[in-house]
């Protein structure tokens, strides 16, 4: 009979933690690393575990090649290659065939499919109905697109079907529903189910053939995290596993304030499992607000959160105005070439020397004619330092002015926020202390401080106040719990400007 405990983590509890030192008294006991599997959800928390498994056991990552996502799995034991799956150009192949755009993209780790185009909308049908094991028809009339018709769903599927065969190709649901049908169970005595709140049914049946002789089941999630049910999550399914339970209850991030509004989104969740656990000692503090402009961001880490995607643009154009490094949807305000080129000057006017890559992030950002000579740009820097006197032996004749009149390449309007940014004392070659993202894209982050946006729009509004479903309300609340755990000491709401958004912080 196998041994299946099923841990549960509430926010900030040490679940990471907590299933590291699994790991630890396996391998104490005698388990071989390449009879562990550890799978998880994304990305970053299969590689968090890679991470610290190699750090903390002195292991190598050949001993850890089933710590993975699922698709990812899926892809290492069936044998695929970067050719074997559907790329940008196929799916641009697909968009002409039926006259329609993709715009998303999917990797092989997490398989999600993304973006808002017409092709990207079906794609996301098709997928989410394979996830739930239910028929695409059956899908389609849940979501009921505007601008998508049924005949053309079905042509849709039917047209992908047959490149995919024709081209020998594979998508990244197929991986999961192939796996079960051309691989055999995985060598592993232990299998370790991390963010388990968030897998598919189609996961979770490829989940149970990879693991079906595994002697012991380690599951770890929390219920009330799951908030991909949009990608066909089915937190129903863990908390249906019979086995040993447990609750870490203790969590080393919440503060009171936080924890005290926690309980109350908690409260209003109808499905899921009861769960008591204590927040911090620090009382920490939660405001309301009007005006995020008024915010003083001059320290500690940030995130800031809104529900829907079309919010961020507010969170950008004020921290736009403050002269502060930030990421953007995981994208970065900074320029690496930019960062490295105006300390390389700085460093240039001390009488120092810099080195051959420095060298020609300087000379990539000067402009030819305005401080460099013409063809200078194909230098080849085979010195290992450089001084300004050899480097303008090589061509740069710029004057010893200040970094934002020498590099002539970079935007006058980034030139001028990379000095509001130096001049508010930021060292712009640190990684961003704010980000601005959706609560799904840093589920799993925290920060001293959250902004968090009540707003939502419009059809996500109508979907969580006109639906008689206590499920599709309950999905709501935990995208908004979710999004206020990810503080570890201020959490500030900003109050609605539209009329659609999220009562439970009120």
């Amino acid at each position: 009979m196998k041994d299946v405990r099923i841990t549960y983590g509430p926010p900030g509890c040490g679940k990471t933690t907590d299933l590291m030192n699994v790991i630890d008294k396996e391998i104490e006991d005698g388990t071989l690393p390449e009879k562990i599997a550890f799978v998880s959800f994304t990305r970053k928390a299969a590689q968090e575990a890679i991470d610290r498994a190699m750090d903390r056991f002195n292991l190598n990552s050949g001993q850890l090649d089933n710590f993975r996502t699922l698709h990812s799995l899926a892809y290492y034991h069936l044998g695929l290659n970067n050719n074997d799956v559907m790329t940008r150009a196929h799916w641009r192949e697909v968009g002409e065939l039926l006259g329609v755009k993709f715009s998303g993209y999917a990797n092989v780790e997490e398989g999600l499919p993304t973006g808002s185009d017409k092709g990207d909308l079906m794609l996301q049908i098709l997928s989410l109905a394979r996830n739930r094991r239910i028929t695409l028809k059956q899908q389609f009339y849940e979501v009921a697109p505007d601008n998508i018709d049924w005949r053309e769903m079905a042509l849709f599927q039917g047209t992908l079907v047959a490149y995919k065969r024709d081209k020998c190709l594979w998508d990244f649901t197929d991986m999961l529903e192939r796996f079960h049908y051309e691989c055999e169970p995985i060598n592993a005595d232990v299998a370790i189910i991390d963010e388990a709140q968030d897998l598919s049914k189609l996961q979770w049946e490829m989940a149970r053939h990879a693991f079906r002789n595994s002697k012991r089941i380690r599951i770890s999630g929390d219920d009330e995290q799951a908030i991909f049910t949009w990608a066909g999550a089915d937190s129903s399914i863990m908390l249906s596993f019979k086995g040993t339970e447990r609750v870490l209850s203790q969590s080393y991030r919440i503060p009171k304030a936080v924890h005290h509004l926690a309980a109350e989104i908690s409260n209003r969740i109808k499905y899921k499992k009861e769960k008591i656990w204590a927040p911090r000692e620090e009382v920490g503090a939660v405001y309301r607000t009007n005006d995020i402009n008024q915010i003083d961001y001059s320290e500690g880490t940030w995130l800031l959160l809104a529900r829907n995607t079309y919010f961020l643009n507010r969170f950008k154009e004020a921290i736009d105005q403050v002269g502060v490094p930030y990421t953007f949807r995981r994208e970065n305000s900074i320029e690496p070439s930019h960062v490295a080129a105006i300390y390389s000057w700085q460093t240039l006017l001390k009488g120092d020397h810099i080195t051959a890559e420095q060298a020609q992030a300087v000379f990539d950002n000067i402009k030819i004619g305005q401080g460099l000579a013409r063809g200078s740009r194909k230098t080849e820097f085979d010195r290992p330092v450089y001084s300004l006197e050899e480097l303008r032996e090589m061509g740069l004749y710029v004057k010893a002015v200040p970094w934002f009149d020498a590099l002539t390449m970079i935007p006058v309007a980034q030139r001028e926020y990379y000095r509001a940014c130096l001049r508010s004392g930021e060292d712009l070659r640190r990684p961003p202390r704010i980000h601005i993202d959706t609560v799904h894209g840093v589920k799993g982050g925290e920060a001293d401080n959250v902004v968090l946006m009540t707003d939502m729009s419009y059809r996500t509004y109508k979907q969580y106040t006109d639906s008689n479903s206590a499920a599709r309300q309950d999905e709501e609340h935990k995208v908004f719990y979710v999004a206020i755990t990810r503080a570890k000491n201020t959490l500030y709401i900003v109050n609605p400007f539209t009329k659609f958004w999220y009562d439970g912080l009120y």
